[in-house]
């Protein structure tokens, strides 16, 4: 479960809570001479907040997405190639991809399609880069190990869950 800081929390509950208000507020200040309808509209304006509140609760703790992936590793200096299994762990609120125990890397993009993770940092060890397609399943993994340089994952991922 992801943990946020009070401030963190203030940054994603504002937005919510401004669009509420510019929405209601103005109504309810042209409304200020109806007394019955200022206090209808004032409700609408506490449960757009606690709305809001409840909402950001919810993202607040969203759990990270768990991928097992299979497909081929390979070992780019010995060209050697097997199948594998890899799981991906992506939290898209801490805005990192964690690929099993290689390492973690930030998410670089999240378009509609094809989620990219450490595609602008330089190979290095304990930074995988690649991809996985959000319709397809498709996943592509490199990893930079201190022993035998590059592997290369391609596979197809499907959504799972913690099995304890």
């Amino acid at each position: 479960m992801a943990e946020f800081s009070p401030s963190e929390l203030l940054l994603k509950a504002v937005p919510s809570l401004l669009s509420a208000w510019w929405y209601f507020a103005p109504r309810s200040m042209c409304l200020a001479n109806n007394r019955e309808r200022m206090a209808s509209g004032g409700k609408y304006i506490g449960m757009m907040a606690i709305g809001s509140a409840l909402s950001i609760g919810a993202v607040a703790n969203a759990e990270p997405l768990l991928f097992t992936c299979d497909g081929q590793m390979r070992a780019v200096s010995r060209n050697v190639s097997e199948q594998s299994t890899l799981a991906l762990t992506i939290d898209l609120d801490a805005e990192k991809v964690v690929v099993g125990s290689w390492g973690a890397s930030p998410v670089m993009g999240k378009p509609e399609d094809t989620l990219t993770f450490g595609k602008d940092l330089a190979p290095q060890y304990g930074k995988p880069t690649g991809s996985l397609n959000r319709i397809t399943g498709e996943a592509s993994v490199y990893i930079m190990t201190l022993t035998d340089g590059e592997y290369r994952f391609h596979g197809t991922c499907k959504r799972t869950q913690r099995l304890f």
